[in-house]
Protein backbone atom coordinates (compact mmCIF):
# COMPACT_ATOMS: atom_id res chain seq x y z
CA UNK A 1 0.00 0.00 0.00
CA UNK A 2 1.09 3.94 -0.67
CA UNK A 3 1.21 6.74 1.40
CA UNK A 4 -2.57 8.48 1.39
CA UNK A 5 -2.83 11.14 -1.34
CA UNK A 6 -2.04 14.76 0.52
CA UNK A 7 1.27 12.68 2.21
CA UNK A 8 3.26 11.47 0.03
CA UNK A 9 5.61 14.76 0.57
CA UNK A 10 4.98 14.45 4.18
CA UNK A 11 8.47 12.75 5.18
CA UNK A 12 10.16 15.35 3.01
CA UNK A 13 8.19 18.47 4.40
CA UNK A 14 8.78 17.35 8.02
CA UNK A 15 12.83 16.60 7.90
CA UNK A 16 12.97 20.09 5.79
CA UNK A 17 11.06 21.57 9.04
CA UNK A 18 13.95 19.67 11.27
CA UNK A 19 10.67 17.21 12.40
CA UNK A 20 11.82 13.66 13.10
CA UNK A 21 9.74 11.14 11.47
CA UNK A 22 9.92 7.07 12.61
CA UNK A 23 8.46 4.80 10.09
CA UNK A 24 10.07 1.70 12.48
CA UNK A 25 7.37 -1.04 10.07
CA UNK A 26 7.72 0.93 7.00
CA UNK A 27 4.04 1.97 6.81
CA UNK A 28 4.57 4.96 4.99
CA UNK A 29 5.47 2.60 1.89
CA UNK A 30 5.67 4.03 -1.17
CA UNK A 31 3.40 5.22 -4.47
CA UNK A 32 -0.05 7.21 -3.90
CA UNK A 33 -3.45 6.54 -2.23
CA UNK A 34 -6.51 8.54 -1.97
CA UNK A 35 -7.25 9.43 1.69
CA UNK A 36 -9.83 10.57 4.14
CA UNK A 37 -8.49 12.16 7.41
CA UNK A 38 -9.67 11.09 10.79
CA UNK A 39 -7.28 12.47 13.22
CA UNK A 40 -6.68 13.50 16.74
CA UNK A 41 -6.59 17.36 16.66
CA UNK A 42 -5.98 18.61 20.15
CA UNK A 43 -7.26 17.48 23.55
CA UNK A 44 -11.01 16.52 22.90
CA UNK A 45 -11.79 15.93 27.11
CA UNK A 46 -13.75 18.16 28.09
CA UNK A 47 -16.77 18.35 30.50
CA UNK A 48 -19.71 17.26 28.90
CA UNK A 49 -22.29 19.65 31.11
CA UNK A 50 -20.42 23.01 30.49
CA UNK A 51 -19.86 21.72 27.36
CA UNK A 52 -23.85 22.06 26.93
CA UNK A 53 -23.93 25.05 28.37
CA UNK A 54 -20.69 26.66 26.12
CA UNK A 55 -18.80 28.56 27.38
CA UNK A 56 -18.68 32.21 29.37
CA UNK A 57 -18.19 35.43 27.49
CA UNK A 58 -14.77 36.38 27.50
CA UNK A 59 -13.49 32.95 28.26
CA UNK A 60 -11.19 31.11 26.02
CA UNK A 61 -12.35 28.62 24.16
CA UNK A 62 -10.70 24.68 24.44
CA UNK A 63 -7.37 24.27 23.79
CA UNK A 64 -6.81 23.16 20.22
CA UNK A 65 -3.14 22.15 19.08
CA UNK A 66 -1.56 24.81 17.10
CA UNK A 67 -1.59 23.96 12.88
CA UNK A 68 -4.52 22.25 13.01
CA UNK A 69 -6.88 25.20 11.06
CA UNK A 70 -4.51 25.04 8.33
CA UNK A 71 -3.75 21.69 8.37
CA UNK A 72 -8.06 21.40 8.31
CA UNK A 73 -7.95 24.36 5.68
CA UNK A 74 -5.48 22.30 3.44
CA UNK A 75 -7.82 19.30 3.29
CA UNK A 76 -10.54 20.77 3.08
CA UNK A 77 -8.92 22.81 -0.16
CA UNK A 78 -7.81 19.27 -2.01
CA UNK A 79 -10.87 17.60 -1.39
CA UNK A 80 -9.69 15.45 1.69
CA UNK A 81 -12.44 14.88 4.55
CA UNK A 82 -11.22 15.11 8.23
CA UNK A 83 -13.78 13.17 10.43
CA UNK A 84 -13.42 12.86 14.08
CA UNK A 85 -13.70 9.98 16.38
CA UNK A 86 -13.48 10.99 19.89
CA UNK A 87 -14.49 9.41 23.33
CA UNK A 88 -16.63 12.62 24.21
CA UNK A 89 -19.75 12.87 22.70
CA UNK A 90 -20.70 14.13 19.23
CA UNK A 91 -22.49 17.10 20.71
CA UNK A 92 -19.70 18.07 22.95
CA UNK A 93 -17.20 17.27 20.00
CA UNK A 94 -19.25 19.62 17.61
CA UNK A 95 -19.18 22.30 20.48
CA UNK A 96 -15.97 21.87 21.33
CA UNK A 97 -14.81 22.12 17.62
CA UNK A 98 -17.42 25.72 17.23
CA UNK A 99 -16.31 27.15 20.29
CA UNK A 100 -12.42 26.40 19.85
CA UNK A 101 -9.04 28.78 20.49
CA UNK A 102 -8.73 28.34 16.61
CA UNK A 103 -12.02 29.40 15.87
CA UNK A 104 -15.13 27.87 14.45
CA UNK A 105 -13.58 24.47 13.59
CA UNK A 106 -16.80 22.69 12.35
CA UNK A 107 -17.55 23.72 9.15
CA UNK A 108 -13.90 21.45 8.30
CA UNK A 109 -14.81 18.81 9.52
CA UNK A 110 -16.74 15.87 7.95
CA UNK A 111 -17.98 13.97 10.38
CA UNK A 112 -18.25 13.39 14.11
CA UNK A 113 -18.20 9.63 15.87
CA UNK A 114 -18.15 8.75 19.43
CA UNK A 115 -18.23 5.60 21.52
CA UNK A 116 -21.96 5.10 20.03
CA UNK A 117 -20.34 3.91 16.91
CA UNK A 118 -18.40 0.78 19.04
CA UNK A 119 -15.00 1.67 21.37
CA UNK A 120 -11.81 3.14 20.31
CA UNK A 121 -10.25 -0.29 20.81
CA UNK A 122 -12.23 -2.19 18.89
CA UNK A 123 -11.13 -2.71 14.97
CA UNK A 124 -15.02 -2.94 13.62
CA UNK A 125 -15.37 0.88 15.35
CA UNK A 126 -13.12 1.77 12.17
CA UNK A 127 -14.66 -0.64 9.75
CA UNK A 128 -18.33 1.18 11.52
CA UNK A 129 -17.22 4.91 11.03
CA UNK A 130 -15.50 3.81 6.88
CA UNK A 131 -19.38 2.35 5.94
CA UNK A 132 -21.19 5.23 7.85
CA UNK A 133 -19.01 7.88 5.89
CA UNK A 134 -19.18 5.44 2.62
CA UNK A 135 -15.48 5.70 2.56
CA UNK A 136 -12.92 3.02 1.66
CA UNK A 137 -11.02 1.89 5.71
CA UNK A 138 -7.96 0.92 3.23
CA UNK A 139 -8.14 4.74 1.64
CA UNK A 140 -7.87 6.25 4.94
CA UNK A 141 -5.45 7.64 7.34
CA UNK A 142 -6.19 7.22 11.38
CA UNK A 143 -4.44 9.90 13.48
CA UNK A 144 -3.69 9.20 17.18
CA UNK A 145 -1.53 9.68 20.00
CA UNK A 146 -2.53 6.24 21.77
CA UNK A 147 -0.91 3.31 19.87
CA UNK A 148 -3.95 0.98 21.27
CA UNK A 149 -6.17 3.02 18.71
CA UNK A 150 -3.56 2.84 16.05
CA UNK A 151 -3.37 -0.93 16.10
CA UNK A 152 -7.19 -0.99 16.29
CA UNK A 153 -8.01 1.09 13.27
CA UNK A 154 -5.46 -1.01 11.43
CA UNK A 155 -6.92 -3.96 12.73
CA UNK A 156 -9.82 -2.55 11.30
CA UNK A 157 -8.25 -2.15 7.56
CA UNK A 158 -7.33 1.83 8.00
CA UNK A 159 -3.87 2.87 7.86
CA UNK A 160 -2.65 4.27 10.47
CA UNK A 161 -0.24 6.94 12.11
CA UNK A 162 1.06 7.98 15.61
CA UNK A 163 1.13 11.79 16.60
CA UNK A 164 3.78 12.89 19.21
CA UNK A 165 1.73 15.59 21.25
CA UNK A 166 3.69 18.12 23.25
CA UNK A 167 2.95 16.98 26.89
CA UNK A 168 2.26 13.15 26.18
CA UNK A 169 3.92 10.05 27.85
CA UNK A 170 6.65 8.57 25.20
CA UNK A 171 5.05 5.76 23.35
CA UNK A 172 5.05 2.19 24.13
CA UNK A 173 7.26 0.06 21.23
CA UNK A 174 5.35 0.17 18.05
CA UNK A 175 5.73 -0.58 13.89
CA UNK A 176 3.77 3.05 13.02
CA UNK A 177 4.52 5.80 11.54
CA UNK A 178 5.20 9.02 14.44
CA UNK A 179 4.48 11.78 13.09
CA UNK A 180 6.05 14.97 14.91
CA UNK A 181 4.30 18.46 13.75
CA UNK A 182 1.06 18.20 12.86
CA UNK A 183 1.12 21.25 10.50
CA UNK A 184 3.19 19.42 8.25
CA UNK A 185 -0.01 17.28 6.77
Amino acid sequence: MGVPDGLDRLVGRLLAAGQSVEDPGGGLGEGRLRARVSAKLGPVRCDEPESRRGRSPGRPGPAILGGVRPALERWAARGTAARVFSSGSVEAQRLLFRHSTAGDLTPLIAGYFDTTTGQKRDPASYRAIARASAIDPEATLFLTDAVEEALAADAGGMRAALLARPGNAPLPAHDFPVLADFESL
